[in-house]
């Protein structure tokens, strides 16, 4: 009988099989180790490095080494199933939340505070609505977002993190800008 124990260094190897594998079919992708107090995971990370196509990551749940290695079996199909998606497709539809993955979805921004100001005034006639936690989602998508996507946790937590003075400014102190008010006025 073999011994069949998972070792660090089997992950590790393992994730960049997975990683290597992505690449030939043509997906700009990193793996990164998340290993922490005795726990395992792994972030996949697409389109990092890119100003033209949407970054994403997959991250597979932390559990034990044993769990690691289940879920790591797992990434390559995953990912091939929402190719569009990890490719950073604009539009492409997000996957679901589910128990035994986690998805993220990453909009990097090159461009500058004033067409992030105008997409914030337009942020006002989009339509939302409420889902079963009472949380505001988009209806459609709009702007960088894609339908779904939460108001004030993932929204507003962009602006907060692209707009050089943040989401606070965005929300009071926009419209005091004289500029901003001879732009409403016109």
């Amino acid at each position: 009988m073999t011994n069949k124990r998972v070792t660090v260094k089997k992950l590790i190897e393992y994730a960049h099989q997975v990683e290597t594998q992505l690449r030939q079919d043509g997906f700009v992708v990193e793996v990164e180790d998340n290993f922490q107090y005795g726990s395992y995971g792994f972030y996949f990370h697409f389109n990092r490095e890119s100003t033209v196509v949407t970054y994403r990551q997959y991250v597979t749940p932390s559990g034990s080494k044993s769990e690691c290695l289940a879920e790591l079996r797992e990434v390559y199909a995953k990912v091939l199933a929402r190719r569009d998606f990890y490719m950073g497709v604009v539009g492409a539809q997000a996957p679901h939340l589910d128990n035994s993955s986690d998805f993220y979805c990453i909009h990097k921004w090159d461009g500058t505070d004033e067409m992030l100001e105008d997409a914030w005034r337009q942020l006002e006639d989009v339509t939302f609505s409420e889902n079963e936690d009472g949380a505001l989602t988009l209806l459609s998508d709009w702007f960088v977002f894609e339908k779904g996507t939460l108001r004030e946790a993932e929204i507003w937590t962009w602006f907060d993190q692209n707009h050089s003075k943040g989401v606070g400014w965005l929300t009071y102190k926009l419209d005091e800008n004289p500029e901003s008010v001879s732009e409403v006025l016109k």
